[in-house]
This record gives C-alpha cells, sequence and structure tokens, in this order.
C-alpha cells in the first residue's frame, strides 16, 4: 500500500523509507487516541469501508454515494463528498492552512513540529467523526 499510496498521492521524495517511517511515528505511535491510531491504520491499509469496496463482497451495497452518486472510494466519503466538503472548507478558514487530501492520509511528514502534528491530529479527528 505504500507504493499506491506514494504515487496516488504524487510525493516527489527520494527518501520513500523515510516518509513512511515519519507516517508511522505520527499516525501511529505518537497518536493520543488508539481508536484514531487504528482508523489511520485502516485507511493508510486500503481496508476502511466505502461504497466502493462493500459493493464487491456484497451485491446489495451500492458502490455510489447515496447523496450525491459518485463512486464512493475513501477519498470520496471522507474528502470530496458534497457533503463533508463544506467542514473542510471551514477548517481552511479556521486553521488558515490549505488542506488536500494528502495532508489528511500521511500527515505532515516532511515538517515534523508541534503545530504541524497537532494538524494531523485535528485533521484525524474530524475524518474519523465525519466517517462515524
Amino acid at each position: 500500500m505504500q507504493s499506491i499510496w506514494h504515487s496516488n498521492l504524487q510525493l516527489d521524495c527520494l527518501h520513500f523509507q523515510d516518509i513512511w517511517e515519519k507516517i508511522y511515528v505520527i499516525k501511529f505511535k505518537q497518536m493520543p487516541f488508539k481508536k484514531l491510531s487504528e482508523f489511520n491504520y485502516k485507511l493508510l491499509s486500503g481496508t476502511l469501508p466505502c461504497g466502493k469496496i462493500l459493493s464487491k463482497w456484497q451485491n446489495n451495497i451500492d458502490a455510489k454515494c447515496s447523496i450525491c452518486g459518485e463512486i464512493e472510494d475513501v477519498k470520496h466519503m471522507l474528502f470530496s463528498c458534497v457533503k463533508v466538503r463544506p467542514v473542510w472548507d471551514l477548517l481552511v478558514n479556521i486553521f488558515c492552512v490549505n488542506i488536500q487530501w494528502k495532508h489528511l492520509v500521511i500527515g505532515y511528514c516532511l515538517n515534523i513540529k508541534d503545530k504541524t502534528r497537532l494538524l494531523t491530529w485535528r485533521y484525524c479527528l474530524v475524518y474519523n467523526s465525519i466517517f462515524k
């Protein structure tokens, strides 16, 4: 999954392994809440249930989002659906930062400071709440 995320998020870094070690530290090891650490694990390992994945296993589950009709993959479910997009737009205004999908998936692993660590944890709280 690391190489899939690496290419999907277009991470231009020569130190591939270093990035994932930092992600591990921020999203699992230093995460103050075990449930968020577990959620991050499911997100990064590609096992977070969404319509696209669940529809492969159960015929009665639609792969499309019940709100907007687009294919419900993890990115759509947590970040780009018209129902959740206003939440992220509000947080952009509150935190005065540009929030991208890659920030939610890997955090700010290239810039590990207390401020960026807290932002990563806050994002985790928000997208875990969106999921629930």
